[in-house]
């Protein structure tokens, strides 16, 4: 439909209106200064998410690593607030626990309540289809419109990156915004895909990197066998 109008074969040679189905949207041609802010909009988010990927080499540890992680997939995707869920276990996805590790502006305690299970609900679909999961109009998504946690929190977006070690599932970052703030184009998630993508190379990292010195720190020092070989 053209500005109401049902269409086959029309020109759209102003301003108007168009409706696909229940998808409303308006047409408009724009200046060349604006598709050139545009353009510089979109390398402007390029940079910016190159330039929190590279910030990821330069955490030291595990936590560090997860609250940047978090603070860079906020900023990306203009959100206020969120959390890492990493998982714990050697089992696969259906059996192993998540838990908080990092949050921001959530209360990691309350997470696992049934308070949040619209955030709950865009990890499990997140982590069962190994995609991102991306809700820009959460009133009108027929999969999160009726969960508590978008009715008792006026969520309006949100956006869930799983992370993955080949096949083994390590965890999520999920995040949300109660205003409207401006859309999560396909540009964005492609950027936040990819920065979910070396993100989770670098905690599967610290996270081998941390067990390694745990392990070292709990296997016997040869020191200590001859003294206590010395004191017999």
């Amino acid at each position: 439909f053209v500005d109401g109008q049902p269409a086959d074969d029309t020109a759209l040679i102003g301003p108007c209106w168009l409706r696909f189905g229940d998808v409303h949207c308006e047409f408009e041609l724009l200046s060349e200064q604006a598709v050139a802010a545009e353009e510089q909009g979109r390398h402007a988010r390029r940079a910016a998410a190159t330039a929190h990927t590279a910030r990821l080499a330069r955490m030291t540890g595990l936590g560090d690593l997860l609250d940047e992680s978090l603070r860079s997939v906020l900023e990306l995707s203009q959100c206020e607030r969120g959390f890492v869920l990493l998982a714990e276990g050697n089992g696969d996805a259906g059996s192993r626990d998540f838990l908080v590790r990092s949050a921001c502006a959530l209360d990691p305690a309350a997470l696992p309540d049934r308070a949040f299970s619209g955030s709950v609900g865009a990890v499990r679909r997140a982590l069962q289809e190994r995609r991102p999961v991306v809700a820009n109009d959460i009133a009108h998504d027929a999969f999160f419109a009726g969960r508590a946690s978008v009715v008792s929190h006026q969520l309006r977006a949100l956006v869930c990156l799983p992370l993955f070690e080949g096949d083994r599932t390590l965890g999520a970052i999920y995040a949300d915004r109660t205003d409207a703030g401006p859309p999560i184009t396909t540009l964005d998630i492609e950027l936040l895909q990819a920065f979910a993508e070396h993100a989770a190379v670098w905690i599967a990292a610290r996270r081998a990197t941390d067990q390694l010195v745990q392990q070292a720190d709990a296997a016997p020092r040869w020191s200590r066998i001859v003294a206590a070989q010395a004191e017999v």
